[in-house]
């Protein structure tokens, strides 16, 4: 008899987990790429004439992995944004013989707190990394902490989705010159795709 009631249970028990598990979504797996356009806030520095010098902007390209989590509003993401070939600029113009690349690598939350309305959903990004200028000596070199901090929106079309994205990264720029270090807002604000891979 107490031998039939243990079957019964596990019987029972291995039936209401199979039905649960089948209620409770699945870990997904996205990749990301995007476009768009690469534009600084703030200065870099100031001249002896109190000239303020700037980096230019410009095209941008990003990439992205993303770890749906099952029954959570937030997701776990690992980011990056780059641009190539800007230069230094003072009042505008362009100072010969400057080249600037930089390098963004972040771990980012993704919190989507609203469920997906019309196809599409809203998200915030909040995480940190590091930012890598590659310049011909006029910053430091050396990888900067950087926050970001970052919103958008993706457009649900089956497996693939549209999105659309800003996002600020924040850190501190030093002039090898010795000069007083400035906060810096990298902006990029970029389109692109979604496609889950898993």
């Amino acid at each position: 008899m107490r031998k039939s009631l243990w079957v019964i249970c596990v019987i029972g028990l291995g039936l209401f987990g199979e039905r649960a598990y089948a209620q409770v979504p699945g870990i997904d797996l996205h990749i990301g790429a995007r476009v768009g356009y690469f534009t600084p806030l703030g200065i870099v520095g100031e001249d002896a004439s109190d000239r303020e010098s700037k980096i230019s902007q410009g095209p941008a390209f990003g990439a992205s992995i993303e770890l749906d989590l099952p029954a959570s509003p937030i997701n776990l993401r690992a980011n990056v944004d780059a641009t190539f070939g800007r230069s230094v600029e003072v009042e505008g113009l362009e100072v010969p013989g400057t080249e600037v690349d930089l390098i963004v690598l972040t771990a980012d939350l993704v919190f989507r707190p609203v469920p997906r309305l019309v196809l599409a959903q809203p998200y915030l990004l909040l995480g940190a990394g590091i930012k890598k200028y590659s310049t011909d000596g006029a910053f430091e070199d050396d990888p900067d902490f950087t926050g970001h901090l970052g919103a958008g929106a993706d457009l649900s079309l089956g497996v693939v989705s549209l999105m659309v994205e800003v996002s600020d990264y924040i850190s501190s720029l030093q002039p090898v010159d010795g000069g007083d270090s400035r906060l810096q807002n990298d902006v990029f604000m970029m389109v692109g795709f979604r496609i889950g891979i898993l």
